[in-house]
């Protein structure tokens, strides 16, 4: 997970697409960036779940670290502005993330426990956003 703060937000992809690369065993990258402003009206965020590409083949010799590009499941919609307005409520069905459950453990099978591992893991952007607004200090 990276969270950045100060960082601008394609310094953060940059680093997702290392992290994502054939050089890591990295398989999930989630991304949140929070922009303050002078004031909570004019605050913006974003948030980004990407997957390493499973499925490209192995990389000649000499291939950058940013091989395969990686594959966004999830990223805040935008309405007008490049990033949304963390004061504003995410629209019904954007509010949460499902990450399939078999892209934590890949390449190993998924184990089985009792009680058994749901087939996705929930990720409630909503719920980012509104800690966010609620966390931020004056």
């Amino acid at each position: 997970m990276e969270v950045g703060n100060s960082q601008s937000i394609p310094d953060l992809m940059n680093i997702r697409d290392r992290m994502l690369s054939y050089r890591t065993a990295i398989n999930v990258f989630v991304l949140i960036s929070y922009n303050r402003n002078a004031t909570r009206a004019t605050d913006s965020w974003f948030l980004q779940v990407s997957v390493r590409d499973f499925y490209a083949p192995q990389p000649p010799p000499g291939t950058l670290t940013n091989y395969p590009a990686c594959t966004v499941l999830y990223e805040t919609p935008k309405i007008g502005a490049p990033y949304p307005r963390v004061e504003l409520a995410l629209a019904h069905g954007t509010q949460i993330c499902d990450l399939p459950i078999s892209h934590l453990y890949h390449p190993e099978t998924t184990p089985i426990l009792n009680p058994i591992l749901p087939v996705s893991f929930r990720i409630n952007v909503e719920q980012i956003r509104v800690t966010i607004l609620n966390q931020r200090r004056p």
